[in-house]
């Protein structure tokens, strides 16, 4: 591991590496420390979904010496733990998403009409947001009744991604 990927993952809460720990271990079907292409196709299938070949080897490290070792492909708990680090270090921090959400919203508020997220998305270079974020906006939106307009739930969607 290079120093980069040391820093990262030593910038992990223990109570993050324990929220990772309990995804890994249900994303670790059969138990065995690894999540293999079979949990994962499992995972897959009970969402509608193909694992397809391109999916899987983005997902698996090539160079994954322990793996060959014991004559498994997979991903083992301290190489998730990597990799995720490595992934939130890319994320912005909560105080910049909040001075986002903000600053598309009314008034301030971290509740954001939708259309104005996914304007300020395509503004962004996406080009197609509501696919591309249809599973975000369906857990963290919700319709106003009084104007039947769908508002994004910017502190909900906070909550759950920061510690």
């Amino acid at each position: 591991m290079d120093h980069s990927e040391s820093l990262t993952f030593n910038q992990l809460t223990q109570d993050y590496i324990n929220k990772l720990k309990d995804a890994f271990q249900m994303l670790d079907e059969d138990e065995d420390g690894l999540i293999s292409r079979r949990d994962l196709t499992k995972i897959y299938a009970t969402l509608g979904k193909t694992l397809t070949d391109e999916e899987w080897s983005k997902m698996v490290p090539e160079n994954d010496t322990t793996m060959a070792e014991i004559g498994k492909e997979g991903v083992s708990f301290p190489i998730f733990l990597s990799i995720m680090g490595k992934n939130l270090s890319q994320f912005p921090d909560r105080e910049e998403l909040e001075k986002s959400l903000k600053s598309i919203g009314r008034e301030h508020d971290l509740n954001v009409p939708l259309n104005e997220v996914i304007d300020s998305l395509k503004e962004a270079g996406f080009e197609n947001p509501e696919e591309e974020f249809a599973k975000l906006f369906k857990l963290f939106t919700t319709n106003q009744q009084a104007t039947d307009e769908k508002t994004f739930r910017g502190k909900l969607f906070l909550d759950s991604i920061t510690d």
